[in-house]
């Protein structure tokens, strides 16, 4: 129970990384929206 919940911790970690860094490439106008 205990290594799945660390697995799923891990997926919304990378999920949320990503999130960021797609925000931070469109503060920069680098990341366009089509």
């Amino acid at each position: 129970m205990r290594k799945n919940w660390i697995a799923q911790n891990k997926e919304i970690l990378h999920k949320t990384a990503q999130l960021h860094r797609i925000l931070q490439e469109l503060q920069r106008g680098c990341f366009h929206v089509y």
